[in-house]
């Protein structure tokens, strides 16, 4: 089963019709992601590493994964069908860049990947100093939609960001009342600086001005930079 090409995951069936769903991110410098299990109906439980079971709830027939640094194992009982491991509901910008005392625009993408709608509650929450707006929403996605969600992040213009610790957006997902899991995005502050002007020493605008030293792997050249 993969649900996308940064995310693997393996199902088996054990003699007594139990499903097994091991999972994991194999993109491990990316923050943790939230995909979907569908077509759960019998009971749901997360397994880890010493084989004790926790009851994980389930609305909709659906619940998520985060898929983080760490593999996950699910146990599936009592249903023939099988689980489907559905790509992510939302997903966020991989950073918002913030200037303190200007308003930053950012969209966060809602898709429903299952065959039925799917209602869905966000709820953001950000560090002293910040401010988003709304702070929250709910919407019903009919089945295989997309939508984007506007928000504005603000800072005060005295908000200093931690040099030991960067700041997050934090994103709650739900459905229903009793499924709910968590994401985040880094928020990068930014400070424009007065003074700084005058004729550059160098100005890079031709791909003719960069020599490879190094032989590249050739699955990435469609990364270089042509200009």
């Amino acid at each position: 089963m993969v649900a996308d090409k940064e995310f693997q995951a393996y199902l088996f069936k054990a003699a007594n019709g139990d499903y097994l769903l091991a999972c994991w991110n194999i993109r491990l410098n990316q923050p943790a992601r939230i995909l979907t299990i569908d077509s759960i109906t019998g009971s749901f439980n997360l397994v880890d590493l010493f084989g004790n079971e926790t009851p994980v709830p389930v609305a909709q027939n659906v619940d998520f994964i985060e898929a983080g640094r760490h593999p996950v194992t699910l146990r599936i009982s009592g249903q023939s069908q099988e689980p489907r491991l559905a790509p992510a509901i939302t997903s966020l910008p991989s950073d918002i860049v913030l200037t303190p005392g200007v308003e930053s625009s950012f969209a966060i993408a809602c898709r429903n990947p299952l065959n039925r709608a799917l209602n869905l509650s966000l709820s953001l929450a950000t560090p002293a100093g910040l401010a988003v707006a709304p702070a929250s929403a709910e919407l019903t996605l009919p089945a295989e939609a997309s939508q984007q969600l506007p928000f504005v992040l603000k800072a005060l213009p005295d908000f200093q960001a931690s040099p030991r610790e960067q700041p997050l957006l934090n994103v709650s997902i739900a459905v229903g009342s009793n499924v709910t899991r968590s994401i985040s995005a880094p928020i990068r502050p930014v400070r424009k600086m007065a003074g700084i002007g005058g004729t550059p020493d160098f100005i890079l605008d031709s791909a003719a001005q960069v020599n490879s030293c190094v032989i590249n792997e050739p699955g990435t050249t469609h990364l270089f930079w042509t200009g």
